[in-house]
């Protein structure tokens, strides 16, 4: 099995063998930014196969050269639809145009937030106690996305069948326009772009400018109230690069704060996860229950 977790500025790619990775690291070493041979994975820059359409064929052509069972996360929207008996995952993302309405030839695809999603729901429903509790996770990376999960969904993959954009959900009365082709959606304020442009061209320099900090905390503390506000959380966790600077004690005054009903005490945890392997992990073995739930039955 070759997994990808397929971001908008990088790629990481798990091997299941470790031949299979030294043969791609042979073919793609001056691309490789990053390698775990123990651990089995690589990071290359996505637009290395991001297009034309004629570059990304060739490049999971390859993939399939090494290993036939090849499964991704996608930025954007996959449906997961069953026809004639057969599961077909057809990709909806700005980023890769071409593929835009196709169904991809893959074993599975799914948005990354649901494969970090999974990942992090398997450890928080495996405590008896959590099982009537609701888990929030959110993204924040060069775009930003949210999803939450229940027992009922965790155990029978119903999150598949939702779509989870949240990044796009309209945050402002703005004429400044979203590269998805809406106005004011709250990637414009809360994503890694953001702070990019915040910070001209540097991230991180908004986390050590107090003004700016404020500004960034501002508008990520209304955009998590509003979150709590519709799904009650009792968990969050944050991934994506942004989630290394969070300080999580002051997101947290600073959403209850902002919440209908000041001084309540919303009684939510806090977690920060910024590992690659989570996604890649967690697509494993989404994958994994997916064949098992319902891949296995009809054969």
């Amino acid at each position: 099995m070759i997994a990808l977790d397929i971001g908008g500025t990088k790629t990481s790619l798990f091997f299941s063998k470790k031949e299979n990775l030294s043969a791609f690291e042979e073919r793609y070493s001056s691309f490789i930014t990053e390698i775990n041979k123990k651990q089995k994975f690589c990071v290359i820059p996505t637009k290395i196969f991001q297009e034309p359409e004629e570059k990304f064929t060739k490049f999971f052509s390859y993939l399939k050269s090494l290993d036939n069972e090849i499964i991704s996360t996608f930025p954007g929207i996959v449906k997961i639809e069953k026809e004639a008996g057969k599961w077909r995952f057809r990709i909806f993302s700005r980023r890769f145009p071409f593929l835009i309405g196709k169904c991809i030839d893959l074993n599975f695809a799914v948005n990354d937030l649901y494969a970090f999603a999974y990942y992090h729901a398997r450890k928080f429903f495996k405590e008896p106690h959590n099982r009537d509790k609701t888990i929030l996770t959110i993204q924040i990376g060069t775009g930003v996305n949210a999803m939450h999960m229940n027992y009922y969904d965790y155990k029978q993959l119903l999150f598949l069948r939702k779509i989870f954009e949240a990044g796009h959900v309209t945050m402002r009365q703005s004429a400044e326009q979203c590269y998805c082709g809406r106005k004011g959606c709250a990637e414009l304020y809360i994503s890694g772009k953001f702070l990019e442009r915040l910070g001209n061209g540097d991230p991180t320099a908004v986390f050590k400018d107090e003004a700016l900090k404020r500004e960034y905390y501002t508008n990520l503390s209304l955009y998590v109230s509003s979150l709590v506000i519709l799904f009650s959380p009792d968990k969050i966790v944050f991934g994506g690069n942004v989630a290394k600077s969070l300080d999580t004690a002051l997101l947290h005054r600073l959403i209850e704060e902002t919440f209908p009903h000041f001084k309540i005490h919303l009684n939510i945890e806090y977690e920060k996860d910024y590992s690659r392997l989570s996604i890649l992990r967690g697509i494993v073995a989404l994958y994994e229950k997916f064949k098992k739930k319902f891949l296995m039955i009809l054969t």
